[in-house]
């Protein structure tokens, strides 16, 4: 019976591990940084009233432009918007927070589907060396985090959807030091 408990126990804690990673432990004199997103809105507009084979971009499809928008609790604001042309679609990586100074600045990356009521996204976070933090010895250091999260949609007749998460955290996978 013990050894069943002690079982359950550990399978619990690991399990828990897995879906809600905790960050790692930075170098000794290193600052974490924390990524909290406070505000997750995404607007996917399927309504297409002039059919070319591709994605409702507008002015094509007549309908107003998809729209993410995803709000840090250190004050990063992304927000990515159709322009009428888009070399990736919304919801398959790159978003436009930190997209015109790759490497330099903070990338982050949304994946998820808006065809279900209740899915699973996830986002991927990089700290460029451009705003890589520094440590007590002077290096300098950046990191790299991913998590999957809640990702709730309701749809319209038209089956244009308007996409929400709760407040979740980014945490920090791995570091790398910037020379």
């Amino acid at each position: 019976m013990f050894s069943t408990i002690a079982t359950l126990v550990a399978l619990t804690t690991s399990t828990t591990a897995l879906l809600h990673p905790r960050s790692i432990t930075p170098p000794t004199g290193c600052p974490l940084p924390t990524w909290q997103v406070t505000t997750f809105h995404w607007y996917n507009g399927m309504v297409n009233v002039c059919w070319t084979g591709m994605p409702n971009y507008q002015p094509w499809g007549y309908g107003p432009p998809e729209t993410l928008d995803i709000d840090f609790a250190d004050g990063l604001t992304c927000h990515d918007e159709y322009i009428g042309y888009r070399v990736h679609d919304i919801g398959n990586g790159a978003s436009n927070c930190g997209y015109a100074d790759r490497g330099e600045g903070r990338i982050v990356s949304f994946y998820g589907s808006s065809d279900y009521e209740t899915s699973t996204g996830r986002m991927d976070y990089v700290l460029g060396d451009g705003h890589a933090l520094e440590c007590t010895n002077g290096s300098r250091i950046t990191y790299q985090g991913s998590t999957e999260f809640t990702l709730t949609c309701t749809h319209d007749a038209d089956f244009n959807a308007t996409c929400t998460a709760p407040v979740f955290e980014i945490p920090v996978l791995s570091w790398e030091w910037v020379s």
